[in-house]
C-alpha cells in the first residue's frame, strides 16, 4: 500500500506528539490527560478485549470502566467511544471486581490522581471501597505465604496445576 503525503504527515505527527505513550514513565491517567483534547483519537479509542463485540468497547468490563474513570479523574468527560458515555459521573461501579494487586494499584492511582487534582464526584468516594476489597482466596492464601506455597505444591502433585 502506498500512503499519500497527508497520511504520512498524520502518522509523523502522531509519532512525534505521542511518543511517550508506549512507556511506563506516565500513569494511565496522565496518558489520558495528554490525549483528552485529541477528539478523533478519543472518539475512536478502543481498550476493551472482553466485550461480545470485538470492534468496540463494551463499557462494562473492568478495563472499560477504569479507562472511563481515567477521563473523569482528569476532569474530562467520558468519550463517545464508550457506549454509555453520557452517564458521565453516574458511571456504575456496582459490579466491579478487581482480581489482582495490579488492578487494585491502577484503581488506587486513579483515586490519588483525582484527590490530588481536587476532582469531586460520588465515584471518587466509592473507589477506596473497590480497591481495598480483597478476594477470599487472597485473604486465605496471601501471596508468598507458606500456606499458599503448600497449596501450590499439593495441586502440582495431584496434577491440578502444571
Amino acid at each position: 500500500m502506498i500512503l499519500k503525503n497527508d497520511e504520512l504527515c498524520v502518522i509523523k505527527f502522531f509519532l512525534d506528539a505521542f511518543r511517550f505513550i508506549d512507556g511506563a514513565t506516565h500513569s494511565r491517567t496522565e496518558k489520558v490527560k495528554e490525549i483528552a483534547d485529541w477528539k478523533v483519537g478519543i472518539d475512536n479509542l478502543r481498550v476493551c478485549w472482553q466485550g461480545g463485540q470485538k470492534d468496540r468497547n463494551c463499557g462494562k468490563c473492568e478495563k472499560c470502566i477504569r479507562t472511563q474513570l481515567n477521563f473523569l479523574a482528569t476532569g474530562n468527560p467520558i468519550p463517545k467511544s464508550f457506549p454509555d458515555y453520557q452517564l458521565g459521573e453516574n458511571i456504575s461501579l456496582a459490579n466491579v471486581k478487581l482480581n489482582n494487586r495490579v488492578s487494585r494499584y491502577e484503581w488506587k492511582s486513579i483515586y490519588v490522581y483525582a484527590k490530588k487534582n481536587k476532582i469531586k464526584g460520588v465515584w471518587v468516594s466509592k473507589l477506596p471501597k473497590i480497591f481495598n476489597r480483597i478476594s477470599l482466596v487472597e485473604r486465605i492464601l496471601p501471596l508468598h505465604s507458606p500456606r499458599r506455597e503448600f497449596v501450590k505444591k499439593v495441586m502440582k502433585k495431584s496434577g491440578l496445576k502444571k
